[in-house]
Order: structure tokens, then sequence, then C-alpha cells
């Protein structure tokens, strides 16, 4: 086993940091409450089957603001998502043609998909298909 020296340990994340890149573009905020109710209208059982849109092992919570514009950015830069927190982010997945892998739980080291029964519910609502073509027109 290798062991890094301070100095070489520190070398190395002044090369990982220097190279980040900062993505900035403006998410209008009617878009980012939009997909933050839509969040909440799903988690709604008068709307929606939950045990049929939700993974099994895997809540659904409602987006904050934070998290809209991250799904936002991840989404518009063709991105896997990768997270613990899937419950914030189950949405994702819908975004993207079932065959596509975009949300990634690594703590448990698996691609995390709505249940095919769900997401055909869900890309069957006005409101989601609103929503999505709104988010392709970024």
């Amino acid at each position: 086993m290798h062991t890094f020296t301070s100095t070489q340990h520190k070398n190395i994340l002044t090369k990982i940091l220097n190279q980040n890149v900062i993505v900035d573009f403006p998410l209008p905020v009617d878009l980012e409450r939009e997909l933050r109710e839509f969040t909440n209208y799903l988690r709604d059982p008068n709307h929606f089957n939950q045990t049929i849109i939700r993974h099994p092992h895997y809540g659904l919570n409602y987006l904050q603001a934070s998290d809209a514009r991250i799904l936002v950015t991840a989404y518009k830069y063709d991105g896997i998502l990768v997270t613990h927190n899937i419950k914030d982010f189950l949405i994702y997945d819908v975004l993207f043609e079932p065959a596509e892998e975009k949300l990634y739980d690594y703590v448990n080291k698996r691609y995390v998909k709505i249940p095919p029964a769900g997401r055909a519910l869900i890309e069957q609502d006005r409101w989601f298909q609103k929503l999505k073509q709104d988010l392709i027109n970024l």
C-alpha cells in the first residue's frame, strides 16, 4: 500500500481544484418553482398512486431550491447525478429515456430507476410533459 506524503497530497488536491470549471447559467425562477411544485404534486396520493411511482428503496422528497438548481444544471449538461440523497432527485430519472442510467446512489453503488409503471404514469401527465419541454428549451 502506498501513502502520499502531505506535500504530494497537497499537490494532487491543488491540481484537482485548479481544474474545476464553474458553470453558471440563469435558471428561470418560474421553472425552479414549477419543478418544486411538481415534486410536491408527485408526492400527493390524490394525484399519483405512491406504491406505483416510488422506488421500493427510496422515498420521494419535495425538491428544495438548491436541489432544483443542481437538477437543472445536471440535466442541461447531460450529466449523471451522483448522490446519496436519491429521494431528493428521484424525478431526475424520468427526464431521460428509460434505458439511460443518469441517477447514481454512490453509497449503495447502483443506478436508480423509477419503476416502469410509475414512469409511464408520470410521463402521461400533462404538467410533466410541459415541464420536460421547458427543460429541453433551456
